[in-house]
């Protein structure tokens, strides 16, 4: 049996080439698997990054709503006093209202000379347009001291002949008060009669003056144009009148002799019935009695 020679190409020759394929091949795959990595950790830190920002961003919301917190707690007392406030502020502006759907405003009414006789006159006049209205409850609302009067300002008097306060009529009801300015707003009475530029009206707010005024200006512009009276202001609204009026006019500050006999007469009158004996005054005497026992002195 021969013996067969090593052939120096064999395996074991072979062996460290197939190593070093194996070893690129390992290479490729670990640089490959290392990028993958690389990316994924970039992708990883990225993100991570972004989190951070946006956590950055809650902490900072966070630390507002907590300070915010902190001083609503801190001014509580405080909000707690102004919502009082509101609610009292709220309650007395609903009275106020309340009171004035109650009242009727009297505009155009001159003065007396004294606060005495604007008071005896006042009343006078009150009693003569609520008992010429035949209302019966009106009339007993009356006598039982439930409807008064006064003038608005108080204690404010004006001189002679500056236009009179406005006399405020207040009343136990709304009905009572649509009831008397119905009324009132369907003629004169025989002891206003002579004030021709006066009429009522119910007990504006505030608001409702501002407008009221502004009208008025409109009109008074329209008048003086026209060197007339023309338009007047009713309910907030700008009316034509259809037969027009020569324009108010005020006297000094000393009355003329008539302003003074005028005076004068509605002081008899109150005392001895001297006024002109109008239809209305007899319904007046006829229901009181005791203006007829006035009338027979």
């Amino acid at each position: 049996m021969t013996k067969q020679a090593k052939n120096p190409n064999g395996s074991e020759a072979g062996m460290p080439l197939r190593a070093s394929k194996l070893i690129e091949k390992f290479e490729i795959y670990s640089n490959s698997m290392q990028t993958c990595i690389m990316d994924a950790f970039d992708r990883i830190f990225s993100q991570i990054q972004s989190i951070q920002t946006t956590q950055q961003s809650i902490l900072s919301r966070l630390v507002d709503f907590e300070a915010k917190i902190e001083s609503f707690h801190g001014s509580a007392s405080n909000q707690k006093s102004l919502l009082h406030s509101t609610m009292i502020k709220v309650e007395a502006d609903r009275q106020r209202i309340d009171d004035k759907q109650k009242r009727i405003t009297w505009v155009g009414i001159d003065e007396q000379s004294d606060e005495q006789s604007i008071r005896r006159f006042d009343r006078e006049i009150l009693r003569e347009v609520i008992h010429t209205s035949e209302d019966d409850q009106l009339i007993r609302e009356f006598e039982q001291g439930q409807i008064t009067s006064h003038r608005h300002s108080v204690g404010k008097p004006r001189r002679p002949g500056e236009r009179g306060r406005i006399i405020k009529i207040s009343l136990p009801t709304q009905a009572l008060r649509d009831s008397l300015l119905a009324h009132m707003r369907s003629g004169r009475q025989s002891l206003t009669q002579q004030f021709v530029h006066s009429y009522a009206r119910r007990d504006y707010t505030a608001e409702e003056l501002s407008l009221d005024r502004m009208l008025r200006k409109e009109a008074g512009d329209r008048n003086a144009r026209e060197g007339k009276l023309i338009y007047i202001v009713r309910d907030f609204d700008i009316v034509k009148l259809n037969t027009p009026r020569d324009l108010p006019k005020r006297s000094s500050a000393s009355a003329s002799p008539g302003q003074i006999q005028l005076s004068q007469s509605t002081v008899d009158m109150l005392g001895a019935a001297q006024a002109p004996f109008t239809r209305s005054r007899r319904r007046l005497e006829q229901r009181s009695p005791s203006a007829s026992l006035s009338s027979q002195a």
